[in-house]
């Protein structure tokens, strides 16, 4: 954390002090993820900024997901801007589990991710 205060002084006059407030860390995981709308192929995939996400200079957000009991590692999408908290997952099978976590990242790296969250895909058409 790192904190830089400036001041000034003039005799019979107000005192004026301004503090900046930054943080270098990596964020804290964004809220818990929501799918909005699942299909047999895709799901649209929602998410909020986490707390105190002004501070954490925050530039974008990391999509993971995985298929239920797939010894594959999670697939990861970058997405680059601090607005952008949807995401569109597509290529999925219908009627397969899937897990879904995201993560806010800054310059000093990924934040924490959030739990994984399941979802089943719909039946095909």
């Amino acid at each position: 954390v790192s904190f830089h205060f400036s001041h000034g002084r003039m005799r019979n006059h107000n005192v004026t002090v301004t503090y900046y407030f930054f943080v270098q860390v990596a964020p804290p995981a964004p809220e818990k993820p929501q799918m909005v709308e699942v299909k047999a192929t895709s799901v649209v995939i929602e998410w909020d900024a986490p707390a105190y996400h002004q501070y954490y200079g925050i530039k974008g957000y990391i999509v993971g997901s995985k298929r239920f009991g797939s010894q594959h590692e999670w697939v990861n999408k970058t997405i680059t801007g601090t607005d952008i908290r949807k995401y569109i997952l597509t290529n999925l099978e219908p009627e397969t589990r899937y897990y879904v976590n995201v993560a806010a990242t800054n310059k000093h790296g990924r934040g924490v991710t959030t739990q994984p969250q399941a979802l089943i895909t719909e039946t095909g058409e």
